[in-house]
């Protein structure tokens, strides 16, 4: 998750959370942090989300229980 994600958590969990990277366990073609790309989706097809990442991770939440 990139740390914006990661501070989005610790805010609705209201927890801090430490992120420890092991660079001995990357492999060199290993990415650290990816983001979706949905442009061509929604020039295909016209779809976009409907939910923020802030909502969705608060339903998962609500729904886990971990609120």
């Amino acid at each position: 998750f990139p740390s914006h994600d990661i501070d989005k958590i610790a805010v609705l969990t209201g927890r801090n959370i430490r992120v420890e990277t092991d660079m001995k366990r990357f492999r060199k073609v290993d990415k650290q942090s990816q983001v979706a790309d949905i442009s061509l989706l929604r020039q295909l097809t016209g779809w976009s989300p409907e939910v923020s990442i802030t909502e969705g991770l608060e339903r998962l939440l609500e729904f886990e229980g971990a609120r």
